[in-house]
């Protein structure tokens, strides 16, 4: 018998076995637990019965029409918006027994797959005209399933060369120079910006991932950018100069 969603997310089924005559059975599925009837929690033969204290998970009222009997067990699938752990049980209070209390009646069960009909733990008899109540519980307290916070993505690490300024002495080949560009936690492949230095130096990256070597062009000034991981940037000023002997 599906039992449609009701306030508080929950939602599932009741699988009544085979009666002893045919009957119309109503049951009505509430998150909340019924007034007038004893709190589970108080309920110490229940407590004894399942060895330790239920919590409620999904209520229920049952009416028949006529009476009917069912030689076995109940099952129970009940989803809900929280975790579940433990065992799962159906219990039972039936209004003209009041003194007998809450009574286990079908379990125990798991929360990922309910509780299977057809068991043994006691045969259940609705009289026509009489409400009762059930209740699904478990013997863990439900959890409220947390919502996941993202985990903040760490801050990247600032980019580095091995000099804070490159001077070059001389244009050609002869004066070059490698510089080195490093970040912590960082591996992949730098990035080389500026345009600035056209015509002024120029830079081999076919060496490695982080050495870069600057050959000077021309005299004049102009500065390389370095991007690495997360976009973090860092600048290199760049000089060239020309050498000049014996004071030509």
């Amino acid at each position: 018998m599906i039992l449609p969603p009701v306030a508080g997310g929950l939602s599932g089924s009741v699988v009544l076995p085979a009666a002893s005559i045919g009957a119309t059975v109503t049951l009505t599925l509430s998150a909340s637990p019924p007034s007038g009837v004893p709190a589970l929690q108080s309920d110490r033969r229940l407590v004894r019965t399942l060895g330790s204290t239920p919590t409620g998970i999904a209520y229920f009222t049952a009416q028949s029409s006529p009476t009917v009997s069912f030689g076995t067990s109940l099952g129970a699938m009940i989803a809900t918006t929280t975790q579940v752990g433990g065992s799962e049980y159906l219990v039972l209070f039936d209004p003209s027994n009041a003194t007998a209390g809450w009574n286990a009646i079908a379990g125990p069960g798991s929360p990922s797959s309910g509780i299977p009909a057809g068991g043994n733990v006691a045969a259940v008899t609705f009289q026509q005209g009489v409400t009762y109540d059930l209740a699904l519980v478990s013997t863990q307290s439900a959890l409220t399933v947390p919502t996941p916070t993202p985990s903040p993505s760490p801050t990247p690490a600032p980019v580095a060369v091995n000099v804070s300024a490159l001077q070059l002495q001389g244009v050609g080949a002869a004066y070059a120079q490698t510089v080195t560009v490093t970040q912590s936690g960082y591996n992949g492949l730098f990035t080389l910006g500026g345009t600035s230095c056209n015509g002024i130096a120029a830079a081999d990256t076919s060496t490695s991932l982080k050495d870069f070597t600057i050959t000077p062009v021309a005299v004049g000034m102009c500065s390389y950018t370095f991007t690495g991981g997360g976009g973090v940037q860092t600048t290199l000023p760049v000089s060239v100069t020309s050498l000049t002997i014996g004071g030509q």
